[in-house]
């Protein structure tokens, strides 16, 4: 049977703290190597000779060209305008009832009714008898009668402020 009882002795407790100490020291020195192995391979500039350059196609164009092609990447998604400002407000017996605003055009949805019937949901490219719905806007729907634009705006009340309410009962 294997005793463990000397690591209870003075001398034991000793070499068994040593022994942790050597250990953590290690440990630290893996981690750091680790870290020292991982910069060098990914932060590092490699000079790379001059006639692997010439090969390769990537390091051949210049920073401008680079540069250039930024626009066309679109980075951050395309943007879509919606031409508002100079389309007139259609005249078309159609009421806009509510906008449900997506991300984009084809997860918004408009509520549409015709001549003061029930509202219909709609969506972008769908038509209200002959008409297109060409653009979702935060304030309204774009049109598109006939070839040409027209807007259909979102009627909203105007609120007004009637002051405080009155007390509810005689007491509070």
């Amino acid at each position: 049977m294997i005793t463990f009882s000397w690591l209870f002795t003075p001398w034991g407790k000793r070499s068994s703290y040593g022994l942790m100490g050597l250990f953590f020291i290690l440990i630290c020195v893996a981690v750091f190597d680790m870290q020292k192995q991982f910069r060098e391979n990914h932060f590092s500039i490699k000079n790379t000779p001059v006639n692997q350059t010439e090969n390769n196609p990537r390091v051949r164009e210049t920073s401008m060209e680079v540069i250039s092609k930024i626009p066309a990447q679109h980075l951050f998604g395309k943007a879509t305008l919606h031409p508002t400002g100079d389309v007139p407000i259609s005249s078309l017996q159609l009421q806009l009832i509510g906008i449900l605003a997506g991300l984009d055009d084809h997860t918004s949805r408009v509520i549409i009714s015709e001549a003061g019937g029930l509202g219909k949901i709609y969506r972008v490219g769908d038509n209200v008898g002959s008409i297109r719905i060409n653009a979702v806007t935060p304030n309204g729907v774009i049109l598109e009668n006939s070839g040409r634009l027209e807007k259909l705006p979102l009627k909203r009340e105007v609120l007004t402020f009637q002051g405080m309410p009155k007390k509810l009962l005689n007491g509070a």
